[in-house]
């Protein structure tokens, strides 16, 4: 299995249906953490090990909204990391959520992809590459 697993995206899924309900993140943080907090944070750790680029856990994006709460919910249904200097790595629910973006060039993949075994070093190499 690889660093990310289908559970990320059954927890997107339900952030999506559960959006407008208050108290659904808090009942279901502990979900939160395990299918996608800590995957991202094992993403930051072997990314600061390539050397190519220096990320802090607080690039990785909150999983609650503090603005728009009425119009796109209060949970997000999609988790990233990006920093100012044109890195941006993203999965969530809808297809297109699903990306790298390096210096304007965009890497997308599925669900299937992101999942593999074979995805993370694919990622580190394509950031080693462009950065």
């Amino acid at each position: 299995m690889g660093l990310f697993s289908f559970s990320a995206y059954e927890y997107f899924d339900q952030a999506f249906v559960n959006k407008h309900h208050p108290g659904w993140f808090e009942e279901n943080k502990l979900f939160y953490n395990q299918s996608v907090r800590i995957p991202f944070l094992n993403l930051i750790e072997l990314i600061n090990m390539a050397g190519s680029i220096q990320l802090s856990k607080r690039s990785i994006s909150r999983p609650l909204r503090s603005f728009q709460k009425e119009s796109k919910g209060y949970t997000k249904d999609f988790c990233k990391i990006a920093t100012s200097e044109g890195f941006h790595f993203q999965i969530g629910r809808k297809v297109d959520d699903n990306f790298l973006l390096i210096k304007n060039v965009r890497y997308i993949w599925s669900r299937d992809e992101i999942c593999s075994e074979l995805f993370t070093a694919q990622l580190i190499e394509q950031i080693r590459s462009k950065i």
